[in-house]
């Protein structure tokens, strides 16, 4: 056996024991990352979707939308403690939510434009809301339909 077949099986030796190793390196940074972006799905994107949809009743106009009267909404808009100036989604894990920025970075553009929004114009959008249930409470028309619908539930309910 000569020099350059101990060299050879020495490097081939090496190259295996490298590749090898290169090999585990990539699995476990496959997993890491998997495990990463499993953590940003629990932790972090489907708490956002939580309050995304409790953020959106406010703005759904249905039997199951907001409870909204003139009284409410005026009342909201002189509290002292407005929901609407604090609101974040960084509620959620903060690390993980800042990290969207380098992982998706127009989900978190979104969000972040989410939150400006709620925070300098909900308060305008309360106050329109109050505006156009002033204006339908004040209408004759709509006042004709609820007197005749408060006879008729009226008349309903006495029969029952």
């Amino acid at each position: 056996m000569g020099w350059e077949t101990a060299l050879l099986t020495v490097l081939g030796g090496f190259l295996a024991s490298l590749s090898g190793l290169l090999v585990e390196w990539w699995r476990e940074s496959r997993r890491l990352r998997d495990r990463h972006f499993e953590d940003i799905k629990r932790n972090c994107l489907e708490p956002i979707l939580e309050e995304l949809s409790r953020l959106r009743r406010y703005f759904e106009f249905s039997e199951g939308g907001p409870r909204w009267s003139v009284s409410s909404i005026e009342e909201s808009l002189r509290s002292e403690i407005r929901w609407w100036e604090l609101f974040s989604f960084r509620d959620v894990d903060k690390l993980l939510y800042e990290d969207l920025r380098n992982h998706y970075p127009d989900i978190y553009e979104g969000l972040e434009n989410v939150k400006v929004w709620v925070r300098t114009r909900f308060a305008e959008y309360l106050q329109a809301i109050r505006d156009l249930l002033k204006v339908i409470e004040e209408d004759p028309d709509f006042k004709s339909i609820e007197e005749e619908f408060k006879r008729s539930y009226g008349e309903v309910r006495s029969s029952t």
